[in-house]
């Protein structure tokens, strides 16, 4: 089995969510697709979907694979440039933290465009603390840090790359979770699921003053502090919670994630650098993010009514 291709075919049917658009993309039959993913499960001896109607959901497999092949692919897409400048001497570095699940939807697109238009730049992506580590970028530790806004620090240089609507995650049983769209004031006498005020204060009051201007402040019965934590806890059936648009990409059994109205672009992917004049490298990588999140936003826009995982 050709692994890496395959690899390649499971995330964009996770990307797409949808075997057909995922096989339209791809370039190749559906049976076709369909085919890869039965090999795919025989090498890793276990299922990695569970099929529902025309769609379908991912096992814990299957949501442990998707994380791994994002970066195993990343990191393929990068080895050829790296092989082809070796013996040409020093080369410059970028340092990047992501600090935000939503910047992995755009992950694979910066590698790959980074890495084909600055092969003299190594590219380094860390997983960031849970908090914005403003401390390693002021001692030029970090470079770049791609988080969750809206952000503000006078001291720092804060650019942002997409602004999302909000979705609402709902357990698959829900009394709403056959709705196309959810009216924010329904959810009033709900149990939220939450991250923690400190995790991002400016995201966590603008959530909150967007249920008060619908007359009700959220009853937070349970924090977590990553999105696929958060979306798990809704799916045991803890509370709701109200999510960006791209958490959509890290999709979760037992979850309907489902437009809600009113409709306000509050949730933001930022990035995050020292002030001043930025090396050429930082330059670069802060150009091919911005050019990178196009794409995930103009998805974020046209995708419309009931998604289900």
């Amino acid at each position: 089995m050709d692994d890496l291709r395959a690899l390649r075919y499971f995330v964009a049917l996770c990307d797409h969510g949808h075997f057909g658009r995922a096989a339209s993309y791809l370039g190749i039959s559906q049976p076709a697709l369909s085919e890869r993913l039965k090999r795919l499960e025989e090498w890793c001896e276990t299922a990695l979907i569970v099929r529902s109607s025309r769609r379908f959901e991912l096992t814990a497999a299957g949501q442990t694979l998707l994380g791994e092949a994002r970066r195993l692919i990343a990191e393929a897409d990068a080895l050829g440039p790296r092989v082809r400048r070796g013996g040409e001497g020093p080369i410059a570095t970028v340092r990047c933290a992501l600090v935000a699940s939503g910047a992995f939807a755009i992950i694979p697109r910066l590698v790959r465009s980074f890495t084909a238009l600055h092969p003299n730049i190594k590219l380094e992506l860390r997983e960031g603390p849970f908090e914005v580590p403003f401390e390693e970028l002021d001692k030029g530790l970090i470079d770049v840090v791609i988080t969750r806004g809206p952000l503000h620090n006078p001291d720092f240089q804060i650019e942002s790359l997409t602004r999302e609507a909000l979705c609402v995650a709902l357990p698959k049983g829900h009394r709403l979770a056959s709705k196309r769209v959810v009216q924010l004031s329904s959810l009033a006498d709900e149990p939220f699921v939450m991250f923690p005020r400190s995790r991002s204060p400016e995201f966590f009051d603008a959530i909150v003053g967007l249920c008060q201007n619908e007359g009700f402040s959220p009853r937070i019965a349970n924090e977590a502090v990553e999105w696929q934590m958060i979306v798990s806890l809704v799916a045991a059936g803890l509370g709701v919670t109200l999510a960006p648009m791209s958490v959509r990409e890290m999709p979760r059994a037992g979850v309907a994630l489902l437009e809600v109205t009113p409709r306000t672009r509050v949730a933001q992917l930022v990035t995050v650098c020292r002030r001043g004049a930025a090396s050429p490298q930082v330059q670069a990588l802060l150009d091919v993010a911005s050019r990178s999140a196009k794409p995930a936003a103009n998805g974020f826009r046209r995708a419309k009514g009931r998604v289900g995982y």
